[in-house]
């Protein structure tokens, strides 16, 4: 399966090449918009190839894994070093905690009210079903993507030759985009890089983003009681179309990934029905009315009553702390 990986890998680079080629290089018409497609398609199933490998979950050798998901990351201008400090060890180290977990805490109604206007309306803008694509490129690529923060001197070093890499990347695609560009050189690479980047961030902030928001999910303040409680189901499983699902690699059966961020993407089906065995799992059926319920319910949160609250506080969802105290017990007691 390791070999399917890179084979699969290797045929998403050729689709991605040869989707910025015709994007870049044919004269424009109705097509470039399958191309666009095509285009942020390949990189972002490739992308989950590197998030496997950015876990080590694909090789013994780390340095293998680290390549791999350097040269799947390209595309998406996300270094490794950073992603692995921010990703591997605080999100996944400290899923569902607000003061830790980089992956789109929601705010309490106190600090709402406590922000300026723009930020309250940015906020707002982040969370409401057309603006969701920005909560991945503020909050996770920009924020902590070129960050150097809890990095050690080692991995600060290999940022600064990943970020290398990247520019150089950036400019060597706006420098091939005016060497074949049949029109506007800066137009072709708005087309073969802007616009696809601007989608593939609406594709990360819509499967991150319901990966950790919903209703029945809870968010914790209190270290103490995050600790006791982390047994509780703290991700959602998506139910994506089969054909999605396959084709994005089983991403979306996210709770057996954060059971164990070492397993692969090809053991992820067998390792989620194991799971769903033994938890309650929280699902998500990929349906337009489930997405908007999420998005109308879950915009502050209550960590003291454990449920979710409007811009007025008034509560959208049914309040978890009975259940999370049932929960444990059965845990405990199990």
């Amino acid at each position: 399966m390791k070999l399917l990986t890179v084979m699969i890998a290797a045929l998403l680079w050729v689709l991605y090449c040869l989707t910025f080629w015709a994007i870049a290089a044919l004269p424009l018409s109705p097509l470039v918009g399958i191309y666009i497609l095509g285009n942020t398609l390949s990189f972002s199933v490739m992308f989950v190839i590197g998030h496997d490998a950015a876990h080590h979950a694909l090789f013994k050798k780390r340095w293998k894994n680290d390549l791999l998901a350097q040269i799947c990351f390209l595309p998406a201008l996300q270094p490794v070093s950073s992603w692995q400090v921010r990703h591997n060890i605080f999100h996944h180290g400290f899923a569902g905690f607000r003061p830790k977990d980089p992956g789109y805490p929601p705010a309490t109604l106190e600090e709402y009210l406590s922000w300026g206007p723009f930020r309250r309306a940015f906020y707002r803008f982040q969370r409401s079903i057309i603006g969701f694509g920005f909560i991945y490129f503020v909050d996770g690529w920009l924020k902590f993507g070129f960050s150097r923060a809890d990095m050690k001197k080692k991995q600060v070093l290999r940022l600064r030759w990943e970020i290398a890499a990247l520019l150089t990347f950036v400019l060597g695609q706006l420098a091939i985009a005016i060497a074949i560009s049949s029109q506007s050189p800066w137009l072709a690479w708005i087309l073969s890089v802007g616009i696809p980047f601007l989608i593939w961030n609406y594709v990360m902030s819509f499967v991150t983003y319901l990966h950790h928001t919903n209703p029945q999910v809870p968010w914790f303040d209190d270290y103490s009681e995050w600790r006791a409680k982390k047994s509780v189901q703290l991700t959602v499983h998506v139910r994506f179309p089969k054909f999605l699902d396959v084709a994005y690699l089983n991403i979306m059966q996210h709770p057996a990934h954060h059971e164990n961020a070492r397993t692969a993407w090809y053991e992820l089906p067998h390792a989620q029905a194991a799971l769903a065995r033994r938890h309650d799992v929280v699902e998500l059926p990929l349906k337009l009315s489930s997405i908007l319920d999420v998005f109308k319910k879950c915009k502050l949160y209550d960590s003291r009553r454990h449920c979710w609250q409007d811009y007025t506080g008034t509560i959208t969802s049914v309040c978890l702390r009975a259940n999370l105290e049932e929960a444990v017990d059965g845990i405990t007691k199990g």
